[in-house]
């Protein structure tokens, strides 16, 4: 199953538990110091924002990587803003903000994000209930990362395949060729 549709189902079963208006998944990436924005999901439709690098110093989802726990602003402000995004998200109508790592082996490689129009709208069964589908949805993204990786590698192989097959045609015809010349002359 690919990233994508994990993520769909992710935001479909959440919707059931909770109420949010906004969900995204930003993965981490330390050599360049940016999360880059994998998805969102808002307002019952799924958009692909793949690649979109978003600099540390302007969200608070660094402060997830550091602590490697959950980070909740339960009432967001303009004036607490502290950073860019929580400005943004703020004049998006957001009023609170929750995010959590999801970890492989000890080390944050995502970010996944709840916001809501409403303040204090997230409650703490709902941070338990998010860091444990974070430990879930890791083993989802490696598999989908795994599953990627497989049908890329097919893909080259199956091309590999392709240009083998080719090559022998024209071998074999370039030694028909030049046994009919050589039986010829």
């Amino acid at each position: 199953m690919d990233l994508e549709s994990i993520f769909k189902i992710v935001s479909e079963e959440l919707k059931k538990v909770m109420d949010y208006d906004r969900l995204s998944l930003a993965f981490w990436h330390p050599q360049q110091h940016c999360f880059k924005l994998e998805l969102v999901h808002s307002h019952n439709q799924t958009i692909a924002s793949r690649g979109k690098p978003i600099p540390v110093d302007e969200t608070s989802m660094y402060e997830v990587v550091k602590t490697k726990k959950p980070y909740y602003i339960p009432k967001l402000t303009l004036e607490g803003g502290k950073r860019p995004m929580d400005r943004l998200i703020f004049s998006d109508g957001i009023r609170s903000y929750l995010s959590i790592p999801i970890l492989n082996e000890r080390e944050v490689i995502a970010v996944l994000s709840l916001e809501s129009k409403k303040s204090n709208e997230f409650e703490t069964e709902h941070i338990e209930l998010l860091n444990s589908i974070g430990g879930h949805l890791s083993v989802a993204i490696k598999n989908a990362r795994l599953f990627s990786d497989l049908e890329s590698a097919y893909e080259n192989l199956k091309r590999a395949q392709d240009r083998l097959i080719q090559t022998s045609e024209l071998w074999g015809r370039w030694q028909v060729g030049w046994c009919m010349i050589l039986t010829t002359s």
